[in-house]
């Protein structure tokens, strides 16, 4: 009978290794689910540098104003403005949402041609 309680504690200590590799694992596991969330979500994503932020013109119509100017006739379904409002004249980065990969695909072909257009205009 001396070696059940030995035996008992051995099988606790089993169980509450387990119990923790298994809370590792399931960490991993729901970190890798946001990983692949996150990379959905940025799969029809462009990322724009360079255009002018206006108080007097919305963000989705400085947009298309510079995809019209590449040719895109496609609008982005979201606009946003990565970052703080600046003050000091530079502008910020936008990142632009597509509806699908293959206008992001579409835009990106066309991408070199905004800087003539930006430099033009």
């Amino acid at each position: 009978m001396s070696t059940l309680p030995a035996d008992s504690k051995q099988t606790q200590n089993t169980v509450g290794g387990l119990t923790s590799d298994i809370k590792k694992l399931s960490s991993r596991i729901d970190n890798m689910l946001t990983e692949s969330d996150e990379i959905a979500k940025r799969r029809n994503s462009v990322v724009v540098k360079g255009l002018m932020e206006s108080e007097e013109v919305e963000d989705v119509t400085v947009a298309t104003e510079a995809l019209n100017a590449i040719e895109i006739q496609d609008a982005p379904i979201k606009v946003t403005w990565i970052g703080e409002k600046r003050n000091d004249g530079r502008s910020r980065s936008i990142r632009l949402v597509f509806d699908s990969e293959e206008t992001k695909k579409k835009v990106l072909g066309k991408v070199k041609n905004m800087s003539k257009v930006q430099s033009e205009g």
